[in-house]
């Protein structure tokens, strides 16, 4: 389960005390703060498994069961969220064992397919992206390789354990070999005769980087990217030898053997004729990509990311179809929260959600057709999101049907935006900062620009009458009183991967990407000087502050919460793991809201202690809105 990693600060805050005598009042963070309340924790898949008429598949975090008995027209029949990304399935008896990216094993009960529950869990902090389950024992993959017995659900118990030299794409279990390819370290082979000890004994190094593997008669087929299908015999495990290939016109993700024919899911699907090992032929194509794939009679079942599972009948090999879907959101870049309902972009556009219950978000209203976007910002009955074009407005006084009013196209690629009144402010890499006039909605309008020479702009935020610009050049700081000629005013030049900048009392916090958080004091915007640093616990993506309090997601760490009550000295005071890459953050009416890019969105309430206004709806001392990661 997702925990609070409080420090140990009491001892630590004494000390304080006693140094700086009554000049100083110590602050305790509250246990179990901040509390994860709800989240909408679904996303795109990357993995499926298929039992008689039922598929299994990840949507984020969430394992989805669905009824494909009618293939044009599966339906969801169960679900059960997780507490982290789901990267492998494989489904035995009763049970799913689920291996999910950074939270082990997760052991699911599907005896019941309406209502599976979890029975058992074996947790680690390896990084994992499969699983194979044969006997007593399910094997997963990854950073490391582990064997875990399996024979008592409830009570998973690692006992096994082979550190592989790289990272590891999928795993086929066989005859008492575990058959891993790993992306740039080729083909491995190991003995599980003894699962205690396995140990390495074959190994092929193969010429592309791998994804995907199956086995069948004695050969390994591999899905080795751009260099296509190789086929690679095993039959004696520590002399594996190349034996025929298949170039395939895109990469290889995945592949699975059934009846003769390798199905291969990549940059398309095809079927290739490999009953002559040595001499694969193409027989079948469809113009439909995916990234993992299993076989089931005459349906192949495709894991296609963002487009959810793709149903193919493969029956006739020649001409496989597409003849039934199942839709899963794509990946979350940006999040906003504002009167009651969340906003998020990204793969499946601007998605919108009422609020008003935090332990249970209700998607409402979804754009259409959706525009891929990376990120947000609202201000009243409008949504202003980044695409790849350009900015969009979005009207969602009616939440059910947000709706495109206005656009404005871009002169380079744009990565974030904060909104202040009548204006836009638009990070436009390459080309500067831009300032967008949005007071007719339908028309927005470009009236100004700031374009340093040689200099990425990557964020933005807005406060007082400057805009605060983030980017390979350092933070500068924009005079922008008046939009249609914004100058610079001043600038702090060493600072480097600033992924999140907000502006607060004075000072602007700045998220360095691999250097924790710095704080600058701006009360002099000419003269902008760094007072205090502390390191992450992981990259950091985004930064907001409320009160004495910044909040910071992190890639692996998740959300890391930061005293800043004295911005000489910022305390670390912990991170909450949530289920997936913790990449951007917003705080609306004294919630926080996480965005997590596969994994959807959590919500955590905060701190009993978060004053000046966090927790009782006072939204003035927060910081300005801030541009997302990409």
């Amino acid at each position: 389960m997702a925990s609070i990693e409080t420090r140990a600060l009491t001892v630590v805050l004494i000390t304080i005390v006693l140094c700086l005598g009554s000049t100083f009042t110590p602050v305790v963070l509250a246990q179990g703060c901040p509390e994860l309340v709800g989240g909408w924790t679904y996303g795109p898949t990357s993995t499926v498994a298929a039992s008689g008429d039922l598929v299994y598949f990840g949507s984020g975090a969430v394992l989805q069961i669905a009824d494909a008995s009618d293939p044009a027209n599966p339906q969801i029949v169960g679900e059960v969220a997780l507490t982290g990304e789901i990267r492998g399935v494989a489904v035995v008896g009763i049970y799913a064992y689920v291996a999910t990216k950074l939270d082990g094993l997760r052991i699911i009960d599907v005896g019941n397919p309406s209502q599976p529950f979890e029975v058992g869990a074996h947790e680690d902090s390896f990084w994992t992206n499969a699983i194979a389950v044969d006997g007593d024992y399910a094997y997963m993959a990854g950073s490391t390789f582990r064997v875990i017995d399996i024979k008592t659900p409830s009570e998973p118990v690692q006992v096994g354990f082979f550190d592989t030299p790289g990272n590891a794409r999928d795993i086929v279990v066989s005859s008492g070999y575990a058959y891993v390819v790993e992306w740039d370290e080729g083909l491995r082979i190991i003995d599980i005769s003894t699962p205690g000890s396995p140990s390495e004994v074959g190994f092929f190094d193969m010429p592309g980087y791998t994804r995907g593997i199956a086995v069948a008669g004695g050969y390994a087929y591999v899905a080795d990217g751009e260099e296509g299908l190789r086929v690679i015999d095993i039959s004696t495990p520590g002399s594996p030898s190349e034996v025929g290939f298949y170039q395939t016109a895109g990469s290889a993700y995945d592949v699975a053997v059934s009846g003769g024919y390798a199905y291969i899911a990549g940059s398309d699907f095809l079927v290739i004729d490999v009953s002559t090992p040595s001499e694969p032929v193409q027989v079948g194509f469809l113009d439909s990509g995916g990234y993992v794939i299993t076989v089931a009679g005459d349906l192949a079942f495709v894991a296609a990311g963002s487009s959810g599972v793709l149903v193919i009948d493969v029956s006739t090999v020649d001409a496989p179809i597409v003849v039934g879907a199942l839709d899963t959101p794509g990946g979350i870049g940006d999040v906003a929260a504002a009167n009651g309902f969340a906003y998020a972009v990204g793969g499946s556009g601007l998605q919108v959600f009422d609020i008003s219950t935090p332990s249970d978000p209700i998607r409402v209203g979804v754009q259409s057709p959706p525009t891929i976007a990376i990120d947000v910002a609202v201000q009243g009955d409008y949504a202003y999101q980044i695409v790849i074009t350009g900015l969009e407005v979005i009207d969602i006084s009616t939440p059910a049907t947000p709706t495109v009013v206005g656009s404005w196209d871009t002169p380079d690629w744009l990565l974030s935006v904060a909104v202040a009144g009548d204006y836009a402010y638009v990070s436009a890499h390459s080309s500067g900062l831009r300032i967008i006039d949005i007071s007719t909605p339908s028309d927005p309008i470009e009236v100004g620009f700031f374009d340093p020479e040689n200099t990425s702009i990557i964020r933005v935020a807005v406060s007082g009458g400057y805009a605060y610009v983030a980017g390979s050049g350092g933070l500068r700081v924009i005079d922008i009183t008046t939009p249609t000629s914004p100058f610079q005013v001043g600038i702090l030049e060493n600072l480097s991967e600033i992924w999140g900048v907000a502006v607060s009392g004075g000072f602007a916090y700045v998220a360095e990407w691999a250097n924790g958080l710095k704080i600058i004091d701006v009360t002099t915007p000419s003269e902008p000087f760094e007072v205090g640093a502390i390191s992450s616990p992981s990259y950091t993506n985004e930064v907001e502050v409320a009160g004495d309090f910044a909040f910071v997601p992190t890639e692996w760490a998740g959300l890391w919460v930061i005293d800043i009550s004295e911005p000489s000295q910022p305390v670390d005071l912990g991170s909450y793991d949530t289920a997936g890459d913790a990449m951007t953050v917003a705080l609306s009416d004294g919630l926080i809201f996480v965005g997590e890019n596969a994994t959807g969105f959590e919500i955590f309430r905060g701190c009993s202690l978060l004053l000046d206004g966090f927790e009782t709806g006072d939204t003035s001392a927060w910081s300005s809105v801030i541009g997302a990661s990409p």
